[in-house]
């Protein structure tokens, strides 16, 4: 197959992730559909991806999609194409937020409104929020994860008493007496293991 035509795309000069990134969809679909060579694009395109799994044709080429591309595919080979059945969304949608809430700040971001003051203040406090709690739901805060305390007698639980200032226990004071000859006999904190 002759691919001088390739030489007059529209596309030449563009980076390839615009074809490829689902946020310049359109901006792919503008360029391929102002291009001189479509035709010869997609014939190329179809022989290229002849056997390829709808899964696996990803990109936007001539202007179509991967599935779109599939299914003329599909259709030029003779085999019926399945369509599924569109199952239609809610009538009403919900109720709209107002603003001066999150919810209305991640509708001004989704919808690409401008966003107020009260809404961006919202969102401020709502992170505050979870950077607090752990939650962005108002009112219900999460207590910090424990660790079960160490029972005393341990070098751990001696450490825990100094760090708290909390009066050291004999079980305590020995264990940390019990450490540090460790330490001296050995040069190690570690207990050594009997062989």
């Amino acid at each position: 197959m002759d691919r001088e035509w390739e030489l007059k795309s529209a596309c030449r000069n563009v980076d390839p992730e615009v074809f490829f990134a689902d946020r310049s969809r359109g901006r792919a679909k503008a360029i391929c559909e102002g291009c001189l060579v479509i035709e010869q694009c997609l014939a190329a395109t179809l022989v290229r991806e002849a056997h390829v799994p709808k899964s696996f044709r990803t990109g936007i080429v001539a202007a179509l999609t991967g599935a779109q591309r599939w299914e003329l595919d599909q259709k030029q080979q003779g085999r019926e194409v399945s369509k599924k059945i569109a199952v239609p969304k809610a009538a009403t949608p919900g109720p709209v937020a107002p603003c001066g809430t999150r919810a209305a700040y991640q509708r001004h971001l989704r919808n690409g409104e401008p966003i107020d003051d009260k809404c961006r203040d919202a969102n401020s406090a709502s992170k505050r929020h979870w950077t607090a709690t752990g939650t962005t739901q108002v009112g219900i805060s999460q207590p910090a994860p424990s660790r079960p305390l160490t029972p005393c007698g341990s070098y751990a639980a001696y450490r825990r008493h100094i760090r708290k200032g909390e009066p050291v226990d004999a079980a305590c004071r020995a264990a940390n007496t019990a450490r540090s000859a460790r330490y001296r006999a050995a040069s190690s904190t570690q207990l050594s293991v009997a062989g």
